[in-house]
Parts: C-alpha cells; structure tokens; sequence
C-alpha cells in the first residue's frame, strides 16, 4: 500500500452516488486492516471501495444525510 494512499475523487463520487458517509473513519480501518493483514491489491480505490461496501467498519451502511427538499404549502 502506497504510504500516502488517500480517499481519491473517484472514491468520494462513487460513495456519494451510493450514500456512504464516514468515508475518513472507513479508511482509517481499511489502512489499519489491511496492513495489518499485509494485504496486496492491484486496485486499492477498488479494494477501498469494496471494504466500504461491505462494511469493514461496522460502522453501518446507512445512507449519507440527504438534503429535503423544501415544503410546498
């Protein structure tokens, strides 16, 4: 793992289409993890993406905080 591996623009669009928040608490785990373990990838965005789905951290899969839109009285 690249020592200054970080939440990239692809990751960021990818979890705001899909809802995922925490995205710095995800990471921080994944890297934890995954060093730990000594895991290789080829993608690591991928491998992030894919811990983030499956929910590594247990930190849930709610959605991100959606913006309401504003009543119409």
């Amino acid at each position: 793992m690249s020592e200054n591996f970080a939440i990239s623009d692809r990751i960021r669009q990818w979890a705001e289409e899909k809802g995922h928040a925490r995205l710095q608490e995800r990471l921080d785990h994944f890297v934890g993890t995954a060093k730990a373990k000594g895991y290789r990838y080829v993608d690591w965005d991928q491998a992030f993406m894919n811990a983030i789905r499956d929910d590594w951290a247990k930190l849930g899969n709610d959605a991100a905080p959606k913006k309401q839109p504003a009543l119409a009285w």
